[in-house]
């Protein structure tokens, strides 16, 4: 006689093999440019969740990925919200979440999938009403949350920006390197600074960062003089440096001549954090990528769509593009929506 459970065990297995195997036909037909596949996956998406009916009426064709075009889109999703957000849904590795949907609702509107650069790109509808396929617009996609003032978070960069961030991170560490012995919090002889520290060995920079973002500018002395005290004869702390004399502590000689070897030692100016972020902001706004933001609320598989923002390009100003994470060895920005 068999258990149950090991029949329950088989039947959600199956359940599983059969959502992956559906999801990546999704795929396939999502990414292909021919008005076949497109209506395929239209009529494929209706008949399994909607029992034949279209939830959002007619496909949108558009001529470009703008402000107007992702207004269609919102507006569209608009009319039936609880549709929008299954089909948000539906993902796998390498599909993020929206793609699939925004290649059911635009009927010109193909997705990269796996490891593709870029997740949306928009083709020309006449020419591919000839059997030809012509590339007109293209665009990262990005699911988000928003701050309460107004910013976009907890999302990631496309590989256009990666040596923005790697430039970025090498002057952290050469900051962080230059104010570890200076700054008594970072002090790897505490319980913070040691902990900061393993945590920075591990790319994770969040206690590093609690300290020296607001200090601004950064300069650091780079020549240590020593000297050493002893007691002299007469009572009195007498200076010494290299084993030679220089004189009482008292003495405004002795003062003069330390206040000279101080004037003589260098200085080091190093980049702040706020600088460090103007350079990524500045860095990132001269980079040309289109970018379409869904901002959602709630745990997977319960999340809701809350609105589509556009942007022809991420801002090159640190007042709209802000440091907003330093994780797993890479930067996490957020931005003005």
């Amino acid at each position: 006689m068999r258990d149950i459970r090991t029949d329950f065990k088989i039947a959600m297995e199956m359940a599983a093999i059969n959502e992956a195997v559906a999801v990546a036909k999704l795929e396939m037909l999502a990414q292909s440019p021919s008005l076949e596949s497109k209506k395929e996956l239209f009529d494929t998406i209706n008949n399994v969740y909607f029992n034949g009916q279209a939830p959002f009426g007619d496909r949108i064709v558009l001529s470009r990925i703008d402000q107007s075009g992702m207004q269609q889109v919102h507006n569209a999703l608009s009319k039936n919200i609880k549709a929008a957000n299954m089909l948000f849904e539906i993902k796998k590795t390498g599909i993020g979440g929206g793609e699939i949907l925004m290649a059911y609702i635009v009927e010109n509107m193909i997705i990269g999938g796996g490891s593709a650069d870029i997740d949306l790109n928009l083709f020309d509808m006449s020419a591919a009403e000839k059997g030809k396929f012509s590339l007109i617009d293209s665009a990262e996609l990005k699911e988000a949350s928003m701050t309460k003032d107004g910013f976009l978070k907890d999302w990631r960069t496309g590989a256009k920006h990666r040596n923005v961030i790697n430039r970025a991170l090498e002057e952290l560490k050469r900051l962080y390197s230059a104010l570890i012995n200076n700054i008594p919090e970072l002090n790897p002889n505490t319980p913070y600074g040691k902990e900061a520290e393993r945590k920075a060995r591990m790319g994770e920079w969040t206690q590093v960062v609690n300290v020296i973002k607001d200090i601004d500018p950064v300069e650091i002395n780079t020549v240590k003089i020593d000297v050493s005290l002893q007691k002299g004869t007469d009572g009195n702390i007498v200076v010494s440096r290299g084993g030679q004399v220089i004189g009482n502590i008292n003495d405004s000689k002795t003062i003069k001549v330390l206040y000279g070897l101080l004037q003589d030692s260098s200085s080091m100016k190093l980049k702040s954090f706020n600088q460090i972020e103007a350079e990524l902001a500045q860095g990132f706004g001269g980079i040309s990528e289109k970018f379409v933001f869904f901002v959602t609320r709630g745990a997977t598989g319960k999340k809701a769509i809350q609105s589509v923002h556009y942007k022809d390009g991420l801002p090159g100003n640190s007042d709209e593009l802000k440091i907003y994470h330093i994780t797993q060895n890479t930067i996490k920005v957020k931005v003005k929506a």
